[in-house]
């Protein structure tokens, strides 16, 4: 039988609203977050080439990647599409929670999931499309999906599929999913109150979430981008651990401690203590060292790197909520009644989303710059365009890597035909020594022939080439 308590499904509403919530913010900043990197290089892919953009064995992501897609299908406007697709983001993670919730009848893990996207949450929530927030939401349909099914007594034949299917998706979408998906696989095992299978089950279960996990492993460890970490940590040493304690990734998210996700640290104590108070002493110990591992991972891994961006780094950051949340979720929830409750969640949720909309107006302000250039080449009748990098754009950019497709579909979406484009280059001699032909495009990483858009989605201008500008001579 599922455990029942009052405390916990009348609080998981209040998590079901927060998510809510945070579809909100997605509708009201749909430009901010799909017109940034990641967001516009993979629905660009998308549009250009008619098929999934899965990045570095990341499949989970197609459940997103889909919208772009169908979006094709039903011919719609480049700006519906992108609306869609930065708003289906959030949309998943409502449909989890709705699942765990009232399907599954998990509501802690409902709970737990919401905490998750709020507690390490500021700049990161603007990085809409980062695999590691789809990753989490997977990881949280997975368990509550095999718990579920093992209080109903689902036969180990039936349970393998989906198990097997959610186990992989959630492991394979990132694989900083491991690390909080490890802890609560053993939190719950060894809670025993919220496991439901016996021991030879769980033996079963458990080798078969390694096999996924070493499969992910080997995969990643010969990608460029996880690669380069997973090498980082298999070659450090006790000398390296204790200096990297000192490097800026962990002594500016101590910082942030205390003057932005102070809220996570008060919950995190607050479940210990509860823990110590039902002496739970061995489970209150595990998840000590379990913050403590993950923390000195964070130092191997970026220990060697200066201060990293904010949108970067946090979410890196953002599994540990999970471990600081579960003691408050699993031992201290359920000790209150409904209402206190209620009352302690919705002013963690709203406190948490008062530092994300604070984060808001750095990506507001980038996302201008992009339409005022824009503006600009109207204006001029320019409609492909190379700015020489200043300290300005720099700045105000944050990342210039992928400005050629986010602003070819902020133009798309604007209504230009043809549509408009540009992109930030350092070397002005070099640009003009090397300019793409006046048939193509500059992309991201190549530069792209006019055969290769749909001209039912994208008017390319193919009779100019490139117009080189400083920013100050765009706005004269």
């Amino acid at each position: 039988m599922i455990p029942f308590n009052t405390t916990l499904k009348k609080s998981s509403l209040a998590a079901i609203a927060a998510l809510i919530v945070l579809l909100a913010f997605a509708i009201v900043y749909y430009k901010v977050r799909v017109f940034f990197l990641d967001s516009a290089y993979v629905c660009t892919n998308i549009l250009i080439h008619h098929g999934l953009s899965i990045q570095e064995h990341r499949y989970g992501s197609f459940i997103t990647q889909l919208v772009p897609l169908i979006g094709i299908k039903l011919h719609l406007s480049i700006k519906y599409i992108v609306i869609a697709y930065t708003v289906s983001f959030n949309v998943f993670y409502l449909g989890v929670i709705l699942l765990l919730v009232f399907r599954f009848k998990q509501y802690a893990l409902g709970i737990l999931m919401a905490l998750y996207y709020v507690l390490l949450f500021s700049d990161a929530y603007y990085w809409t499309n980062n695999e590691v927030f789809q990753g989490m939401a997977w990881m949280f349909l997975f368990l509550g999906t095999t718990v579920s099914m093992g209080y109903r007594k689902i036969t180990a034949l039936l349970l393998t599929i989906p198990f097997l299917v959610l186990g992989f998706l959630s492991v394979f979408t990132h694989f900083l999913v491991i690390m909080p998906l490890i802890f609560l696989w053993i939190y719950l095992i060894w809670d025993k109150s919220n496991w439901p299978f016996s021991k030879k089950n769980t033996i079963l279960l458990s080798s078969m979430l390694l096999i996924i996990i070493a499969i992910k492993y080997w995969f990643s460890f010969n990608q460029t981008y996880d690669g380069e970490k997973l090498h980082t940590i298999a070659n450090f040493s006790v000398g390296h651990i204790w200096s990297s304690f000192s490097a800026p990734v962990i002594t500016e998210f101590l910082q942030r401690c205390v003057t932005n996700y102070w809220i996570a640290v008060i919950i995190f104590i607050a479940g210990i203590i509860s823990l110590f108070k039902d002496g739970n002493y061995l489970l209150a110990a595990f998840t000590l060292v379990s913050v403590l591992g993950y923390v000195t991972i964070m130092a191997i891994t970026y220990g060697g790197m200066g201060s990293i961006l904010l949108f970067h780094i946090e979410s890196e950051w953002t599994g540990l909520g999970i471990i600081m949340a579960c003691p408050f979720v699993f031992s201290l929830l359920p000790k209150l009644k409904p209402t206190p409750a209620i009352v302690l969640l919705a002013a963690i949720f709203i406190i948490r989303f008062a530092y994300i909309g604070m984060s808001a107006s750095k990506f507001v302000q980038r996302e201008n710059l992009l339409e005022n250039v824009l503006a600009k080449m109207r204006e001029k009748n320019i409609s492909k365009l190379i700015l020489i990098n200043n300290s300005q754009l720099e700045q105000q950019l944050i990342l210039n890597w992928a400005v050629p497709d986010e602003t070819l579909l902020l133009s798309g979406s604007e209504g230009d035909i043809p549509q408009k484009t540009f992109a930030i280059r350092n070397d002005e001699k070099a640009v003009l020594a090397g300019l793409p032909d006046r048939r193509s495009i500059i992309s991201c990483f190549e530069i792209m022939p006019p055969e290769w858009f749909d001209p039912a989605i994208f008017q390319i201008d193919t009779t100019h080439v490139y117009t080189v500008m400083q920013y100050n001579e765009l706005f004269k």
